[in-house]
C-alpha cells in the first residue's frame, strides 16, 4: 500500500473541513446569516428593526440578541430561548411565548398586547413603560421584574410569580390576580382601582398603603384598605 503524501493529507483535511462548514451553515443554529426559523441559534446575533411578523420561530435561541424596534406581531416563539435579548420598542403583539426563557430581557416599551406570555420565565425582566394589555401571563415567573409604568389592563396574572417585582405607577386595572403572588412587590401608586386581589398571596397592608385603590378593590381575607388611597381616585394614576 502507498504510503499517504503531505499534499493528499492536506486536501483530505480540507475538504472535510468545507463540508461540516456547509453541513452546518444549512443546519438550525448555522450562526447569524442563517434565515430564522424553528431551533435556530440566533445568540448575540445584532439584527434590529427586522419584520418577523407571524413566522415559525418555535424553539429559536435568540440568547442576547438585539431584536430592538423589531415586529414579530403574531410569531409562534413557544419555548424560545430570549434570556438577555434586547426587544427595546419591538411590538410582539399576539405572539406566542408560551413557555419561553426570557430572564433579564431588555424590553422597555415593547409592545405584548394579547400576547401568550403564560409560563414564561422573565426573571428580573425589564419590562418598564411595555405594553402588556390583555397579555396571557398566567403561571409566569416575574421575579424582580420590573414593571414600573407597564400597561397591564386585563392582563391575566392567574398564579403568576411578582415576588420582588416592581410595579410602581403599573396600571393593573381589570387584571387576573387569582393565586399570584405579591409578596415584596413594590406597589407605589400602582392602579388597583376595581382590582379583585381577594385571591392574591402574599399582599400586606404596608403594600396597599402605597397604592391606589378605591371602594370597588376587593382585598384578600384579613386585609383592610388604607384610611386613605394615597392618590386621586377619581382621576387615573399618573403616566407619561
Amino acid at each position: 500500500m502507498r504510503p499517504l503524501t503531505v499534499g493528499f493529507v492536506i486536501a483530505l483535511v480540507l475538504a472535510l473541513g468545507l463540508a461540516l462548514a456547509i453541513q452546518y451553515l444549512a443546519a438550525p443554529g448555522g450562526g447569524c446569516s442563517s434565515d430564522p426559523g424553528p431551533g435556530v441559534d440566533w445568540s448575540g446575533c445584532k439584527r434590529p428593526g427586522l419584520d418577523l411578523s407571524g413566522r415559525n420561530l418555535t424553539g429559536m435561541i435568540l440568547a442576547e440578541a438585539d431584536l430592538s424596534r423589531s415586529s414579530l406581531a403574531g410569531a409562534d416563539l413557544t419555548e424560545a430561548r430570549l434570556e438577555r435579548a434586547v426587544l427595546q420598542r419591538a411590538v410582539l403583539d399576539g405572539a406566542r411565548l408560551s413557555g419561553a426563557e426570557m430572564a433579564k430581557v431588555d424590553a422597555p416599551r415593547a409592545s405584548f398586547r394579547s400576547a401568550d406570555l403564560s409560563g414564561a420565565s422573565l426573571d428580573k425582566a425589564v419590562l418598564s413603560r411595555a405594553n402588556l394589555m390583555g397579555a396571557d401571563l398566567s403561571e409566569a415567573v416575574l421575579t424582580k421584574a420590573d414593571l414600573q409604568r407597564a400597561d397591564l389592563t386585563h392582563a391575566e396574572l392567574a398564579g403568576a410569580d411578582l415576588s420582588g417585582a416592581l410595579l410602581m405607577r403599573a396600571d393593573l386595572r381589570h387584571a387576573g390576580l387569582a393565586g399570584a403572588r405579591l409578596a415584596e412587590a413594590n406597589l407605589e401608586l400602582a392602579d388597583l382601582r376595581g382590582l379583585d386581589l381577594s385571591g392574591a398571596v402574599g399582599l400586606t397592608a404596608e403594600q396597599l398603603a402605597e397604592a391606589c385603590g378605591d371602594a370597588q378593590t376587593r382585598l384578600p381575607p384579613g386585609l383592610s384598605a388604607p384610611a386613605a388611597w394615597p392618590c386621586d381616585v377619581g382621576a387615573p394614576a399618573e403616566a407619561e
